[in-house]
């Protein structure tokens, strides 16, 4: 975070997955936003299995547990659902499924997939 001042930044993106919480409180802090990721991403095609409704129930958990622990920090501005996830078949519907569940935690907050 050190970098991201040095730079004159506000921003900083915590991807791929849930950082430490001191990287959400040090953001408070400094008064940087904060885009929040779980850890659905890339991968060869066929690594995420979209279709299987355990694959989803899985993210629903890790989206969960991140908001709940995030919540009321006022650095974040983005709970991202995936990153990069490969073109292929159900991966819509899973997205779609797992963004209703994060506005269904968060009404307030944009929702991201890089």
């Amino acid at each position: 975070l050190k970098v991201s001042k040095d730079l004159n930044t506000n921003f900083v993106r915590l991807s791929h997955y849930p950082h430490s919480e001191k990287m959400t409180r040090l953001a408070d802090k400094m008064g940087l936003l904060v885009w929040s990721e779980i850890p659905v991403y890339q991968g060869r095609a066929g690594d995420v299995e979209f279709k299987n409704p355990r694959t989803l129930q899985i993210a629903k958990n890790m989206m969960t547990e991140n908001y709940e622990r995030d919540k009321n920090r006022a650095s974040i501005i983005i709970w991202s659902i995936a990153n990069e996830t490969p073109l292929i078949d159900g991966r819509l519907e899973f997205l779609a499924a797992l963004a209703k569940h994060t506005r269904e935690l968060d009404p307030t907050r944009l929702i991201s997939a890089a």
